[in-house]
């Protein structure tokens, strides 16, 4: 192949990623609704859309997550973490609670709701 020919193989393959990149991202973003008229809980993080467990791909929920720590090190599980993470229900719209997780010198514990209601936590 010759050398020009070469370089306009490699733009026109570069445009093509980006021009599928774009449209992938643009159906994702039209896909998802604007944030939640709320805001987050004070001193909890930012608004966040979360597609994996418990929610899913087919259905994303907004959520964000308060945690607090003391000391805690993610290395070796010494000190004290709690997160506590809440959705937009937008059928009710209101912020609901649908997980907890504490670490605490080494002892685990989580609940996880899907933000249906439906689930269980660990005693």
């Amino acid at each position: 192949m010759h050398i020009r020919n070469r370089h306009l193989f490699a733009i026109t393959t570069a445009l093509i990623v980006v021009a599928a990149s774009i449209a992938l991202f643009a159906s994702t973003a039209a896909a998802t609704s604007a944030p939640p008229p709320q805001p987050p809980y004070v001193g909890c993080g930012d608004w966040y859309v979360q597609s994996s467990y418990p929610m899913s791909a087919d259905d994303p929920q907004w959520v964000f997550r308060c945690s607090w720590e003391d000391n805690f090190s993610p290395t070796d599980w010494t000190g004290t973490w709690v997160a506590n993470d809440y959705y937009w229900n937008a059928d009710s719209s209101q912020v609901t609670w649908f997980a907890s997780y504490v670490i605490d010198w080494g002892w685990y514990w989580s609940c996880v709701l899907y933000p249906s209601g439906v689930g269980a936590c660990d005693a």
